[in-house]
């Protein structure tokens, strides 16, 4: 029987039933895959999902979609809008599902299970996710799908409540006087203008923001309470100008006066475990302080816009010229030809 499982193989005895490994069939893992294609993104993650199973997430996101889905055509028929306007309108209505890649992910763990069994134990039977595999696209592929924001889409977000004046650090979500320069200002300010992911981010301690002769720099790197992507991932980042005039050195400082060591101190590690650590990550908690905040005013999804703030970062230091190799560099890429991509 599969036990002990890990999520994903969780997912996999939810689908299609716990039964003697010899039972299941290539049909039952057909089935599991094309279930997961209908998986939203999130499970147990992001509401409205949290504490739902697998089954139970993909029924609420079909329930979500034909609502979302009803209120577009009834936006359609009701402004006469026609043409790219209509299917966009209809597009973004649909809840997002696990893309090929993920669904793989999910696949491939619970295919090694059986592999291991077939070792292991002294029975004759099928791995029944042989040849059961979705074709992942091209890696240029994948990272062409996390577009870039426009110049209209950048202005609308730091023209929201955080960026330009809300209520309070309470109601942050109304528009007021006051601008709160805590994490939520922070990370994605210093996404848009460094280019660093989420975690990066995130897990910035006070004594990472360094001077490097005379140019104040953040620096990204594999220790304590740290975790990095890739070995590419560790470098050290420019400060831009602007975020020293915003007052983000200033800010670092106070954080030291009060005995803080990192930059985002009120972020919570999430309780699952990254076993290259031993710790929590901090991102999950920034997506859930902010995820209320960008539905409300119907901006893109924060993991999304954080992602396509990188590439936007990458675009502008190639149209100012800034040489392909230093552009991976400064966004922590192991390839030149991701880079190209994501810039053209």
């Amino acid at each position: 029987y599969l036990t002990p499982l890990t999520h994903r193989r969780k997912s996999f005895k939810e689908f299609v039933g716990d039964k003697p490994v010899a039972h299941y069939t290539q049909a039952d893992t057909i089935a599991f895959v094309n279930l997961l294609t209908r998986m939203p993104v999130g499970v147990n993650q992001r509401h409205p999902y949290i504490g739902l199973t697998a089954t139970q997430a993909i029924k609420k996101a079909d329930e979500i979609e034909a609502l979302q889905l009803e209120q577009a055509n009834e936006r359609i028929e009701r402004d006469r809008i026609k043409g790219a306007a209509a299917d966009k309108l209809r597009l973004d209505a649909r809840v997002k599902r696990l893309s090929v890649v993920s669904v793989i992910k999910y696949r491939d763990p619970c295919s090694s299970v059986f592999k291991y069994l077939q070792s292991l134990l002294n029975v004759n039977f099928k791995n029944p996710f042989f040849g059961v595999r979705p074709e992942k696209p091209a890696k240029c592929d994948v990272r062409d799908e996390r577009e870039k924001h426009s110049d209209v889409q950048v202005r609308r977000i730091f023209s929201s409540p955080i960026w330009t004046g809300c209520r309070s650090a309470h109601f942050f979500c109304i528009p007021g006087t006051q601008i709160i320069k805590n994490e939520n200002y922070w990370v994605v300010v210093i996404a848009a203008l460094m280019g660093m992911r989420l975690e990066e981010i995130c897990q910035v301690w006070i004594e990472d923001i360094v001077d490097d002769e005379g140019i104040w720099c953040i620096d990204i790197w594999k220790g304590k309470e740290r975790r990095l992507k890739n070995s590419r991932s560790s470098r050290r980042v420019p400060i831009p100008d602007i975020l020293i005039k915003l007052g983000l050195l200033r800010h670092a400082e106070d954080l030291r006066k009060k005995g803080e060591y990192r930059l985002c101190p009120t972020l919570e590690r999430s309780t699952k475990i990254d076993p290259r650590t031993g710790l929590g990550k901090l991102g999950p908690a920034v997506t859930k302080s902010l995820g209320r905040y960008f539905r409300i005013h119907k901006l893109a999804g924060l993991e999304q816009l954080l992602h396509a703030f990188r590439h936007t970062f990458a675009s502008a230091l190639n149209k100012k010229g800034v040489p392909m190799n230093a552009i991976n560099d400064l966004v922590g890429h192991k390839q030149t030809a991701v880079n190209h991509s994501a810039a053209t």
